[in-house]
């Protein structure tokens, strides 16, 4: 097993930061340089620009030259799924109020109840008037979008029984080469992995997952190595050359 803080495959077709920047890539190649060069991932796409997990965030996101996106994804109580984050806890997460301004979960919620919602104040980083008139996406929709932007995704599994559809979602979308499955709740990776248990050629995943810490323990490593992740996502403050090098 290998792990990395981030997904192997990259595509083509993807603006770089180097390009962005104006930076030489052809330097950027030498000396295996580019295996090196850590990839720039939009949290929640845009969260600062856009609506945070919306298709106008996945799209900014992009322009910005990022090369990945992460989202949150529940499944509602029609057995669709949603590409939201929410109020509350990693634990409990998935509240509306500050979101959109109503009482309850989303998870309480069908498709057509969800998208009837619209986006207000509150938990939004956003400017106010990138607002209006966006709701929460559906899942399929935010992929098909990503594909026809060439966009690698991190698909955070925020809610519960969301192992089995996102990985038939990803699955039936041709996308499982650029798809990286996460989660703070490590057992959920971990039936992502015995769902589908795949190896490449040289060894290595086909199902790639992420493991996420709400606190770092000492052993964080050993804690990704039991439920087979292939990636470990370090929170920002978290991460130091010193982990970077043990992963």
């Amino acid at each position: 097993m290998r792990f990395s803080t981030t997904a192997s495959a990259t595509l083509s077709e993807a603006p770089t930061l180097a390009s962005k920047l104006g930076i030489d890539e052809d330097f950027l190649k030498q000396k295996n340089m580019a295996t090196n060069i850590p990839k720039v991932i939009g949290h929640r796409c845009a969260l600062y620009d856009q609506p945070e997990n919306t298709v106008p965030s996945l799209e900014a996101a992009v322009d910005h030259g990022a090369e990945a996106v992460e989202i949150d994804v529940f499944r509602l109580k029609c057995g669709r799924l949603a590409v939201f984050h929410g109020d509350g806890t990693d634990a409990l997460p998935g509240g509306l109020l500050s979101y959109c301004g109503v009482d309850g979960n989303i998870v309480n919620l069908t498709a057509a109840e969800a998208r009837e919602l619209r986006f207000r104040g509150g938990a939004h980083f956003c400017p106010s008037e990138t607002l209006d008139g966006v709701g929460i996406p559906l899942l399929e929709e935010f992929l098909q979008h990503a594909k026809d932007l060439g966009v690698e995704v991190k698909i955070e599994l925020k809610g519960p029984g969301t192992e089995e559809p996102v990985i038939e979602m990803v699955e039936a979308m041709g996308m499982i080469n650029v798809v990286t499955f996460s989660s703070f709740h490590h057992e959920r990776i971990h039936k992502v992995r015995r769902l589908r248990p795949q190896l490449h050629s040289d060894g290595t995943h086909v199902y790639r997952t992420g493991a996420l810490f709400a606190e770092l323990p000492a052993d964080f490593i050993e804690r990704a190595k039991t439920v087979d992740a292939t990636e470990v996502h370090l929170r920002y403050d978290f991460c130091n050359r010193e982990r970077v090098d043990a992963i």
